[in-house]
This record gives C-alpha cells, sequence and structure tokens, in this order.
C-alpha cells in the first residue's frame, strides 16, 4: 500500500510540473541589423608609437524560439 502511495504521489507531481509546458504559447522570434564602428587606435605608452586597426560594416542576424509562460 505504501508503494502504491509513493507512486501515486511521485505521478501526480510529476504532472503537476508538466501542465505548465504544455499551456505554454510557443513562439519565434527574429531581427536583422547593420553593425558598424570606427577605428580603433591603439598607441604603446612606453614609446610614441602606434598602429590603428580599420574595422567594416557588417550585418546582424539574431533570432529566437521558446515558451511564453505568461507572467
Amino acid at each position: 500500500m505504501k508503494k502504491a502511495l509513493l507512486l501515486s504521489m511521485a505521478l501526480m507531481v510529476a504532472v503537476m510540473w508538466s501542465t505548465p509546458g504544455f499551456s505554454a504559447d510557443k513562439y519565434v522570434s527574429g531581427s536583422i541589423g547593420i553593425v558598424w564602428r570606427g577605428d580603433i587606435e591603439f598607441e604603446d605608452h612606453d614609446s610614441d608609437e602606434g598602429f590603428e586597426l580599420g574595422t567594416d560594416s557588417g550585418i546582424t542576424l539574431l533570432g529566437a524560439y521558446g515558451c511564453d509562460y505568461g507572467n
């Protein structure tokens, strides 16, 4: 009897935790953008030498997939 009661309680807890997952709304999100940065200048403090690192523009792609559980 104790094993049956323990098994039924474990099953109830498992069902209780899985219910919000089934009721969640699924979503897919995406965005695209342009990235540009200024050139980066490095200088050595011990000497007057330094150099410049040029950067190019680019494209940023972001995506997400998930579940919305609400508040």
